[in-house]
C-alpha cells in the first residue's frame, strides 16, 4: 500500500468519522476471481415452453453463476399455485406439498453448463409483498426447500446448490415489502436459521439494496437481542445477479443489548 501526506484530501476526509479511506497500490499485481454472473431463465421446460434456450450462449460466455430470481420459482407468502409451496395449509413435511418440477429442470440446465445457481427465495414481487403469516412455518418451508436443493430431499438435484439469497430489493418501499420492519427482520432471521439448519457451510446472502434504508424505517429494532446477521455467512448481490466473495469475519458479531438497533446493511448498531 502507498501512503499519503497529512495535507492530502484523503487524509482530511479520513479525519471525518463518517468517511473511510483506502489507497490502492497500482504496482501490486493480483488477479480477480472470475465472476461471470447472469440472471435469467435458462430455457423452456414443461409448462413454460415460451422461453428460449439460453444455455448455449451462457456456456460460450463462460457463465459461472446464475441468479434464480427471474424464474417462476417464488416462495409466495400467500397461496399461489405456481409457488414452491402453493398452499400454506398443506403438510410442511410432505414432499407432495411442494412444487419443484419446473425449478428442478432449470437448476439442472444451469448445472449442465458447469455453472452454479444462486437460489433466490422471494415472493412474487410486486403482486405479493405481504410478510409471512406464521414465521415459524415459513422457516420450516424454507428448510425443506434448501434440503431439496442441497441434500436431495424429495428427489432434489444430484448436484447441491451452495448459494442462497433472501429477497430481491427489500428497500422497505411500496414496491417490495408491505409489512413492518420487524416482520421483515423476523422473516430474514427465519430464512438464515433454516438454511444453516440444513448445512452451516452454505453461503447465505441477502438484503441487496440499491440505496440506504429510508429514515422512516432506519430505527426499526431487530426482533431479538442479536442482529440477524449473526446467523449467516454473507455475500452481497450485484445488479447482474452475481454474488461477491463472502465478507470477512469482522462484518459479523452479536449485539447483546436488547435495545440495540441493528443495521441490516452493515451489521453494526445504529446510534440512537
Amino acid at each position: 500500500m502507498s501512503h499519503t501526506d497529512d495535507s492530502s484530501p484523503a487524509v482530511t476526509a479520513a479525519a471525518d468519522s463518517s468517511t473511510r479511506t483506502f489507497v490502492v497500490d497500482v504496482g501490486d499485481e493480483s488477479s480477480f476471481r472470475q465472476l461471470n454472473g447472469v440472471g435469467g431463465i435458462p430455457g423452456p421446460v414443461e409448462g413454460y415452453p415460451q422461453f428460449p434456450d439460453m444455455t448455449p450462449l451462457w456456456r460460450e460466455a463462460g457463465v459461472t453463476v446464475v441468479r434464480s430470481f427471474d424464474w417462476v420459482s417464488r416462495l409466495d407468502t400467500r397461496n399461489n399455485p405456481t409457488s414452491l409451496f402453493p398452499d400454506w395449509s398443506a403438510d410442511v413435511d410432505d414432499p407432495a406439498s411442494y412444487n419443484f418440477a419446473a425449478t428442478d429442470q432449470w437448476v439442472e440446465a444451469v448445472q449442465s453448463i458447469g455453472a452454479e445457481v444462486m437460489f433466490t427465495v422471494a415472493s412474487s414481487i410486486p403482486s405479493n409483498k405481504l410478510p409471512a403469516e406464521d414465521v415459524e412455518v415459513y422457516g420450516r418451508v424454507v428448510e425443506h426447500i434448501v434440503r431439496h436443493y442441497s441434500q436431495g430431499w424429495a428427489g432434489g438435484p444430484t448436484t447441491p446448490i451452495r448459494i442462497y439469497e433472501f429477497g430481491d430489493q427489500p428497500d422497505f418501499g411500496p414496491l417490495h415489502f408491505a409489512g413492518r420492519p420487524e416482520e421483515f427482520y423476523a422473516m430474514y432471521r427465519a430464512f438464515c436459521e433454516a438454511v444453516h439448519r440444513v448445512d452451516p457451510t452454505l453461503t447465505v446472502g441477502g438484503l441487496p439494496r440499491p440505496s440506504p434504508l429510508s429514515s422512516t424505517h432506519r430505527t426499526g429494532k431487530a426482533s431479538s437481542s442479536s442482529c440477524v446477521r449473526t446467523t449467516c455467512r454473507w455475500t452481497s448481490s450485484l445488479s447482474s445477479g452475481s454474488p461477491t466473495a463472502a465478507a470477512t469475519p469482522s462484518t459479523t458479531g452479536t449485539y447483546p443489548s436488547s435495545s440495540a438497533r441493528c443495521s441490516i446493511a452493515t451489521g453494526s448498531p445504529i446510534p440512537t
